[in-house]
C-alpha cells in the first residue's frame, strides 16, 4: 500500500503505483454488480498514457476544458 502523505499529487501516487505492481489488479469495470473488465496496472498505464498525453498536448496553458463522468449506485 502507498503512503499518499509522501506524494504532492494523485497522479504522483498513481504513477508510483503504475511502476511499482504492473500485474496486479489495478481496475475491475463493473455493471449492475456483474463484472465486466479487469485491468492490471500496466494494462491501465498502457490505455492512460496516450490519453493523457494527448490530452497534455491538446490543452494550452490558461485553456479551458470540460470533463464529465457518470456514476450510477
Amino acid at each position: 500500500m502507498l503512503d499518499l502523505h509522501q506524494y504532492q499529487s494523485l497522479g504522483a501516487a498513481l504513477r508510483d503505483a503504475l511502476d511499482r505492481w504492473p500485474n496486479e489488479t489495478c481496475l475491475i469495470e463493473a455493471d449492475r454488480g456483474r463484472e465486466k473488465t479487469r485491468f492490471t496496472y500496466s494494462d491501465f498505464k498502457e490505455m492512460a498514457l496516450p490519453l493523457a498525453r494527448a490530452l497534455e498536448d491538446a490543452i494550452t496553458c490558461g485553456a479551458r476544458s470540460c470533463s464529465r463522468r457518470s456514476s450510477r449506485t
